[in-house]
């Protein structure tokens, strides 16, 4: 799935790169607001159809996530315990799990490790942050994350591609109020 959307991708910003080219030749050279437009066409379209597979992703798994304004579908398994609700000032301690849509594991982190993400902090994609936004501690959730709320046209420069959605499995195990 994400290799048709990353090559729809390009397909379509190889289009309107032509497009200017062609227009170039006949002298009808497309200005910065018209190739911007033709950019900002073509990445609605690779965020559509990259929903769409993530979409097709939910319906073949038979999953029961909630979506945001933003594309975050998430599934969310409260604890029963009135644990504290993470906000953006606060330092998440979580345990991990990222993958790709095709399955691929990227990161893991075992019994034995624990990541702590300070949340009013960039280092840390969006889509992620939202969703821990959304938990109390204690709480266990699955994120599926569009790339454009992960690592968007770059990827991580390690495990995770250009463009790639993924799926986070989180336990969010500490709030830590500074």
């Amino acid at each position: 799935m994400h290799y048709w959307s990353v090559l729809s991708f390009f397909m379509l910003v190889l289009s309107a790169c032509s497009s200017c080219i062609h227009n170039q030749e006949n002298d009808q050279q497309a200005t910065p607001a018209e190739m911007k437009e033709r950019l900002i066409r073509a990445n609605r379209i690779f965020v559509k159809n990259q929903l769409d597979d993530i979409d097709g992703y939910i319906a073949t798994n038979e999953l029961k996530t909630d979506s945001t304004q933003t594309g975050l579908r998430y599934f969310i398994n409260r604890t029963g315990e009135s644990g504290k609700r993470a906000s953006v000032q606060d330092i998440a301690g979580i345990r991990y799990k990222v993958q790709l849509l095709d399955g691929r594991d990227c990161y893991t982190a075992d019994s034995s490790l624990y990541r702590e993400f300070d949340l009013s902090q960039d280092d840390i994609p969006s889509g992620l942050r939202e969703g821990i936004l959304m938990m109390n501690e204690g709480d266990k959730a699955m994120f599926i994350i569009p790339s454009h709320l992960a690592f968007g046209l770059t990827g991580d420069g390690d495990c995770i591609p250009p463009n790639a959605a993924l799926i986070i499995n989180v336990k969010l195990e500490k709030v830590i109020q500074p």
